[in-house]
């Protein structure tokens, strides 16, 4: 089969089209992935935890667990090691909290909104702020902070004023 003319023409055109989508298409998916590296290097580089968690279901579409997709070093430095976090379940990592995090969780999914609230690891004894969010599907971000040096330095702040204060220390100073 042999193309002359205006066959020629239609074809080379279609060719020309097709190669020029391809290459929007590549330019958009190199886009998407080079705002998803900066992301993650933005991640990465801040002192807060970070974990990516997808969040199960049961058959009737009931939230059940969640389990952890990613996380960042500062997660590894206040919880675990990456290498045991990823594909570890909600029931596993935060059984002590499990039932009210969900709980959370579907307000976060169901509202679509952000969402913190404080969180005690007894295994490290240590206090934690925590903001939880979505912008995909059945994914959440959580972003922690250590708060418990302002926990304990509130603690101190509160007995000290609560103390009864003796004056009899202090003198009249004359002028």
């Amino acid at each position: 089969l042999r193309l002359v003319g205006s066959e020629m023409c239609i074809r080379d055109r279609l060719m020309y089209m097709y190669i020029r989508s391809m290459t929007r298409e590549k330019k958009r998916r190199l886009s998407e992935m080079q705002l998803l590296i900066k992301f993650k290097n933005l991640v990465n580089s801040m002192p807060i935890a970070y974990i990516q968690e997808k969040i199960i279901y049961d058959e009737q579409g009931e939230m059940v667990d969640y389990v952890i997709l990613d996380v960042n070093h500062i997660f590894e430095k206040y919880f675990i090691p990456k290498e045991k976090a990823i594909g570890m379940y909600g029931k596993q990592m935060a059984k002590f909290i499990l039932p009210e995090y969900l709980t959370l969780c579907k307000q976060v999914v169901g509202n679509k909104r952000s969402y913190t609230f404080e969180y005690y690891y007894p295994e490290t004894d240590r206090y934690y702020e925590a903001w939880v969010t979505s912008n995909e599907k059945d994914i959440l971000d959580v972003f922690c902070v250590d708060t418990t040096k302002i926990r304990k330095m509130s603690a101190l702040l509160e007995s000290v004023n609560h103390k009864p204060v003796s004056y009899t220390h202090l003198r009249a100073h004359e002028t």
